[in-house]
């Protein structure tokens, strides 16, 4: 949606719709678990988001037209170019497999936290390995012939 049609609908023309204000009540001070400093009021529908990430997907999916970026397939916003383009995988029906569990995913980044949360395991920077968080990764990581070159 452009200044125009922002501003045609009553909206204002920059971004002052969106509440950086803390919106729940304040906490005993603690920014690491107190959710008055990380959560964000959507000012289109009031709805609290808890974390910045949490608001960013909240405005993609549910006022994508807001967004700079739509995809013109399933309504969802972005703020670049570069995010449809990843976005437009999902359309195509790109999968990347865990090679653990066979469990699809439709990112890649996805796969790998999956793989450290659900098996405990991180893959290899320097190869395809996957190995066990914790001596295993560490002694591979050391001894890996791609990471002496």
């Amino acid at each position: 949606m452009d200044e125009h049609q922002r501003v045609s609908q009553g909206l204002p023309s920059d971004a002052s719709w969106i509440s950086n204000q803390p919106s729940l009540p304040a906490g005993d001070g603690d920014r690491s678990t107190d959710l008055s400093y990380q959560s964000k009021q959507c000012s289109l529908c009031h709805t609290i988001l808890p974390s910045s990430a949490g608001f960013k997907q909240h405005m993609s999916e549910f006022h994508g037209n807001f967004m700079p970026v739509q995809c013109s397939l399933c309504g969802k916003g972005f703020q670049s170019i570069s995010g449809l383009n990843h976005h437009k995988l999902i359309h195509m029906g790109q999968k990347f497999r865990c090679s653990i569990c066979e469990k699809t995913f439709t990112q890649k980044s996805k796969v790998k936290r999956h793989l450290i949360t659900i098996h405990r395991c991180q893959p290899c920077q320097y190869c395809d390995g996957i190995f066990r968080i914790g001596q295993e990764y560490d002694h591979h990581i050391i001894s890996c012939s791609r990471a002496k070159d």
